[in-house]
C-alpha cells in the first residue's frame, strides 16, 4: 500500500496475513463514509479466508465490520432477513460447522445486535456446540481437546449467550429448533460428567420451552434463565436438582402466567409482522413433539425427570399432550 488510507484486499489476500496497519486502513477506508458496502463485506470474507496469520484487531474488525453490514446497513434495518442470513451462513460454513472461533463469534453478535433473525441462524450456532460436544472437536475445543460427551463450563457459557441474544429484552419462549439440540445435547451426553451448569441451562430453559407451549406469557429469556448463585456448590446430581427446584426455578415461576385473548393475539400479530419483515415463517410451540421428544433415546436422565416432576406438581394449566410425558417422570 502506497498510502496508509488506501486498501488492496487482493494484496493482502496473496500474501496470506493482516498487519495492524492493514486493520488501521481497513477502518480508514470502509468507515470514511460511514458505512460498509456489499464489495467491502466480500473483501473482508476473502481476507479472513485466505489469510491465517493475522492480529488480534482483525477480528474487531472483521466481526464489528460484517455486523454492521448485515444488521444496521441492510435493509430492513435491525432484522436480518433470510436471504441476509442465508447469504451469511453460504460465507462461513463448510459441511456444516464454522471454521474458527472468529466466525462464530460473528454470528453470535449479530443476534446480539439485531431485533429478530431467522431462527435458521440460532439454529446454526447451537449446532456449533453440540458438534463440540459430541464429537469433541472443531474451534471451540482447540486448546487442550477434551474427550465427546461431556459440556463444559465455557460451552454452557456459549450456549445461554446465544439463547439470551435470540430472545432479547422480549418475552419469546425457546423455540422448538432450540429445545431440540439442548434436548440432543443432553441425550449426547453423561451427567456426571457434565459442568452442573449444565443442568441448570437444560431444565429452566425445556420449562421455558414447556410454559410457551402451554400458552403461558414467558419471561425475558434473561430473567428464565438466569444462572444460579448456588451453582458452586457441587454435591452430587440428586443435592444439585433439589436445590434448583426449591431455588433456581421456584424463583422464576411467578414470571410466567396464562395469557388472555387479547394477549395471545397481539403476540400473533408480532409474530406475523416479523414474518412478512424477515421472509420467515414462525411457527408456534409444538406442544406434541415435546411430550414425544423427551425420553426418546430410551432413557430419562434426572435432569429430565425432576424439570417433569416439577412441572407436574407447580403448573396449573398443562397442554394435554404433555400429560402422558409427565407420567414418564413418575
Amino acid at each position: 500500500m502506497t498510502d496508509e488510507h488506501e486498501v488492496d484486499p487482493n494484496e493482502i489476500c496473496q500474501r496470506g496475513f493482516v498487519t495492524v496497519k492493514d486493520v488501521r486502513a481497513m477502518r480508514k477506508s470502509y468507515y470514511a463514509e460511514g458505512i460498509v458496502t456489499a464489495e467491502e463485506a466480500d473483501a473482508l470474507f476473502a481476507i479472513n479466508d485466505h489469510c491465517r496469520n493475522v492480529t488480534p484487531e482483525w477480528n474487531d474488525l472483521f466481526v464489528e465490520a460484517v455486523t454492521d453490514y448485515i444488521v444496521h446497513q441492510a435493509e430492513p434495518a435491525g432484522y436480518v432477513t433470510l436471504e441476509n442470513a442465508d447469504w451469511l451462513l453460504e460465507r462461513i460454513s463448510a459441511e456444516g460447522v464454522v471454521q474458527s472461533m472468529t466466525e462464530l463469534e460473528l454470528i453470535v453478535h449479530v443476534i446480539e445486535q439485531a431485533r429478530w433473525v431467522p431462527e435458521r441462524l440460532v439454529r446454526y450456532a447451537l449446532e456449533q456446540v453440540k458438534h463440540a460436544v459430541v464429537s469433541g472437536t472443531g474451534p471451540l475445543r482447540v486448546n487442550g481437546m477434551l474427550e465427546p460427551g461431556l459440556v463444559t463450563a465455557s460451552e454452557i457459557a456459549l450456549l445461554r449467550r446465544i439463547l439470551y441474544a435470540f430472545g432479547g429484552d422480549r418475552s419469546v419462549g425457546v423455540s422448538k429448533a432450540e429445545a431440540e439440540i439442548l434436548l440432543d445435547i443432553n441425550d449426547a451426553t453423561d451427567e456426571l460428567l457434565n459442568d452442573p451448569a449444565w443442568a441448570d441451562l437444560f431444565v429452566k430453559a425445556i420449562a421455558n420451552h414447556l410454559m410457551a407451549a402451554s400458552g403461558y406469557k414467558v419471561p425475558s429469556r434473561e430473567t428464565a434463565l438466569r444462572e444460579a448463585e448456588w451453582l458452586e456448590e457441587r454435591d452430587g446430581i440428586e443435592g444439585f436438582m433439589g436445590k434448583m427446584l426449591q431455588g433456581g426455578l421456584k424463583a422464576v415461576w411467578e414470571s410466567y402466567r396464562v395469557q388472555d385473548a387479547e394477549a395471545l393475539a397481539l403476540a400473533r400479530i408480532e409474530r406475523q409482522r416479523i414474518a412478512i419483515v424477515t421472509s420467515e415463517a414462525i411457527t408456534e410451540p409444538e406442544a406434541k413433539w415435546l411430550a414425544e421428544r423427551i425420553g426418546r433415546n430410551g432413557r430419562i436422565s434426572e435432569a429430565e425427570r425432576a424439570l417433569l416432576r416439577f412441572i407436574k406438581a407447580e403448573s396449573p394449566r398443562i397442554d394435554p399432550a404433555l400429560l402422558p410425558m409427565l407420567d414418564k417422570a413418575a
